[in-house]
């Protein structure tokens, strides 16, 4: 059976947002904090947040997820990326990859994202809206070396895009893939939350 590490990636700058959008107030909950309730819930041993240098102290009782510190987060989500490959290397035959701007995801569509890796036989894995790759998603650890080549802000999409014809795409409801990227978008959360 193959072992997955996964990686909150949450050490972006925010520059669209004006402010640190991950510790923003979400139905009364950090942003970031509903990525990381989510993946709590899921049995997987092997738990990294990614943070931006000085972000250490708004996470002393984490409990389960090795922290790490990204001391280039001006070089781009690429960055965090490189440090949960390599973080994730020793130990996993694949990385899960979330973004810590999207809290609506739920701990059923992880599931369903380490199901299909775990019994699919895929390069990488990842949510999907209408056929199009979208976060998260887990790569192989074949993938680990064009995982550890991404250069600014770029996030994995060309790689799952280069190995679409062994990707296993998981179709997931489009509020769950929703990401805050200014303080509209955060509003618009709590629209969807109060919906739910």
């Amino acid at each position: 059976m193959r072992n997955v590490a996964a990686a909150v990636l949450a050490a972006g700058l925010s520059t669209r947002f004006g402010d640190d959008k991950l510790l923003k107030k979400l139905h009364g909950r950090r942003v970031v904090d509903w990525v990381i309730e989510s993946l709590s819930s899921l049995d997987i041993r092997y738990k990294a947040l990614v943070v931006k240098p000085g972000y250490e102290r708004f996470f002393t009782s984490l409990e389960g997820f090795a922290l790490l510190v990204n001391q280039s987060p001006w070089e781009g989500l690429s960055s965090s990326i490189r440090i949960a490959v390599r973080w994730a290397e020793p130990m996993a035959d694949g990385l899960l990859l979330l973004l810590g701007d999207q809290p609506l995801v739920s701990a059923n569509t992880i599931r369903r994202l380490l199901t299909t890796f775990l019994d699919g036989g895929y390069d990488v894995v990842a949510a999907s809206r209408g056929r199009v790759p979208m976060n998260p998603a887990i790569f192989s650890r074949k993938l680990f070396p064009e995982l550890l080549k991404l250069a600014g802000d770029a996030g994995a999409k060309n790689v799952i895009l280069a190995h679409i014809n062994n990707a296993g795409l998981i179709e997931v409801d489009e509020k769950e893939l929703f990401d805050i990227d200014t303080p509209e978008d955060l509003e618009e959360a709590e629209r969807i939350l109060g919906r739910l």
